[in-house]
């Protein structure tokens, strides 16, 4: 009996043992599906309407992969990852939007920006968001760089290849990885028989200064990158660098001769004058003339009539080349670059308005050669065109001190004029500055203006003197709108 008991009791334990036991089975088989759902959830790449879930899981894949990111010796390291490649599924799935793609591409977060471009690779839609991601290329880190030129050379439609390195800046030239990623486009692009140009991202207001571009593209060492320096040299001398010229002297402009007329006395002297640039070795040019009879004059209105074949005239004397140089080499240096910038390939003309102060102004201690001195050579071998003017007496003395401006210099000089027709063109002045100036003349003011430059300042300076006095006349008081006789005087 005692035994019975004893089985009996035996036989509730095992059941109660092994009641517990499937118990534990199966919540360990629950476990173990709810982890691997865990596990493949990435990889189910179900794109909810709203954008929260698609940035849940793209910070979720960030967090995994950023510390293998930061410490990725290559950008293409990172592409190979897994969680890299899961994001690169999720933004390129048709169901997001290329704008939210662009979001990704061009926000803060490095990592995701990679993510974002290499999936606008893959993406049918992604075209039109290359001229943006090429304006704002320089933005961009490193590693997004490089994913960022993969995308351009899939593109059917390409960017010119030279428009990313239009942004570059002073540190690129010294990343090696940029510079590696740099000549593996290059690569690309030649293989795809693209042309080695800029396009017209290299005039956009954002481009770089072309040293800072040549100095990048030196270092790139490919064959694209030498024809792309080719084209910056092409251009560095064909280009006007106001901003340095304009730091010691001005440029003429149309305005400078608006309220000039040109007399029909000196239509020939007009034509020796453009005649001196359209030789094969352009000359330059001396005006001769007495005082205020009109040389300065002559030479804005022979200004105008060249502007429309392109040339420009910048003024610029001895005394501003050597305002502000104090210390050895100072002045020599800004001659030099000036006569590198003012030359004939950029139609340049310098005007001088005094050759003979420029012959005795910028020796010192260490340096016996003159301003003018210094800038001959450039003149003799017609790489540099200079204007100037001087009356008679002084032009003698210039060919005296520095005979060699005679082989130099084509000399035009300007007569005075006789009364009848300096009082013709004193009258032609009034009306084209009563037109343009909204002023009203009264008729006795141009032979009064005559009559007291030829008293006061001697028939030689004729039409140039008469002139003169109406332009004071209309300058003394801004705020007169009708000149009468009295005010010329």
């Amino acid at each position: 009996m005692e035994y019975a008991a004893l089985v009996f009791f035996l036989i509730i334990v095992a059941a109660q043992i092994i009641r517990a036991s499937r118990k534990r089975w199966a919540q360990r088989k629950q476990q173990a599906a709810l982890a691997a759902q865990k596990v493949q959830a990435p990889q189910a790449v179900i794109i909810a309407p709203g954008e929260e879930p698609l940035a849940g899981r793209l910070h979720a894949l960030e967090n995994a992969m950023s510390a293998f990111a930061a410490s990725s010796a290559h950008p293409r390291e990172l592409r190979e990852h897994p969680d890299f490649q899961s994001a690169v599924d999720l933004l390129a799935n048709p169901v997001v939007s290329v704008d939210v793609v662009m979001e990704y591409a061009l926000g803060g977060n490095w990592v995701l920006s990679c993510t974002a471009l290499a999936a606008l690779a893959r993406r049918n839609d992604s075209e039109q968001a290359a001229e943006q991601i090429v304006a704002h290329f320089d933005r961009l880190a490193v590693w997004a760089m490089y994913f960022a030129l993969a995308y351009f050379v899939r593109l059917g439609t390409r960017p010119p290849v030279g428009a990313p390195a239009v942004l570059a800046k002073d540190w690129w030239r010294d990343n090696p990885v940029l510079i590696m990623i740099f000549r593996e486009y290059l690569e690309r692009s030649a293989a795809c028989g693209d042309a080695a140009t800029f396009g017209p991202a290299l005039y956009a207001s954002s481009a770089s200064p072309l040293a800072i571009i040549r100095a990048f593209l030196e270092r790139v060492n490919h064959p694209f990158a030498a024809a792309l320096v080719a084209q910056l040299d092409d251009i560095a001398r064909h280009e006007i660098n106001r901003g340095f010229l304009t730091t010691f002297g001005r440029f003429w402009t149309a305005h400078d001769a608006h309220a000039l007329v040109e007399p029909q006395q000196w239509q020939q002297s007009f034509a020796a004058a453009e005649a001196t640039l359209a030789q094969a070795l352009p000359r330059s040019l001396l005006v001769t003339g007495e005082a205020l009879v009109g040389k300065t004059s002559f030479l804005r209105l022979t200004a105008q009539r060249l502007s429309n074949q392109g040339w420009t005239v910048f003024e610029a004397s001895g005394a501003d080349l050597m305002a502000g140089q104090i210390w050895f080499g100072q002045l020599e240096g800004r001659i030099r670059q000036a006569t590198e910038e003012l030359t004939v390939l950029k139609k340049l003309i310098w005007y001088i308005p005094d050759l003979l102060a420029l012959a005795r102004s910028g020796t010192h201690q260490g340096q016996s050669a003159s301003i003018l001195d210094q800038i001959l050579p450039a003149i003799a071998s017609g790489r540099l065109v200079i204007w100037t003017e001087s009356d008679p007496t002084a032009a003698g003395r210039l060919m005296q001190t520095r005979p060699a401006l005679r082989s130099l210099l084509e000399v035009v000089c300007v007569e005075a004029e006789n009364e009848e027709n300096t009082l013709a063109l004193a009258r032609k002045v009034i009306a084209r500055v009563s037109d343009e100036d909204n002023l009203t003349f009264e008729p006795a003011c141009a032979d009064l203006a005559v009559g007291c430059a030829r008293q006061y300042l001697g028939a030689s300076g004729l039409p140039g003197s008469a002139l003169h006095l109406i332009k004071l006349t209309t300058v003394r008081d801004p705020r007169k709108r009708h000149v009468a006789p009295d005010d010329v005087l």
